[in-house]
């Protein structure tokens, strides 16, 4: 994905439910939820070949497993979402 297109999803909605983890219109089907804590640079480094400088997430990060992609829990009520190489803060909001 190109950093254009990455631009395109600041501020699309992320729908996680039991069933799907739906980003960007791409739907993960049956994602099993696993949460592990992991170191964060070696996390960051070894899934996305980046640095985990200045992301804010804490050290131990838990990772969540959404199937097709990860996501990371910055502190309540925020999240990290590794897509396609990009990194993504998602606020929750109730409906």
């Amino acid at each position: 994905m190109s950093e254009r297109q990455a631009r395109a999803l600041i501020g699309k909605t992320a729908d996680i439910t039991r069933q799907a983890f739906i980003f960007n219109k791409e739907r993960c089907e049956t994602p099993s939820y696993e949460r592990t804590r992991e170191d964060l640079a070696r996390s960051f480094r070894e899934q996305g070949h980046v640095s985990a400088v200045d992301m804010g997430l804490p050290d131990p990060v838990t990772s969540i497993d959404a199937g097709c992609t990860h996501i990371f829990l910055k502190k309540p009520g925020v999240i990290v979402i590794h897509w396609d190489g990009f990194y993504f803060d998602a606020v929750r909001y109730k409906r």
